[in-house]
């Protein structure tokens, strides 16, 4: 939650506006964490930011 909060994330919608791989370099999220927030995120019909297929 600080790492979150000291990256200016309070709300679960903000999480829309990020890459799974910019949230996994947050120190203290790791690969369960990262999961949790996936499964919150598609219980609200959102997803974190589509990675570059470039």
């Amino acid at each position: 939650m600080r790492a979150l909060a000291g990256a200016g994330i309070h709300f679960l919608e903000q999480f829309t506006g990020y890459r799974a791989k910019e949230i996994r370099q947050l120190h203290g999220i790791g690969p369960n964490a990262l999961k949790k927030l996936q499964e919150a995120l598609a219980a609200r019909g959102l997803s974190f930011k589509k990675e570059n297929t470039e």
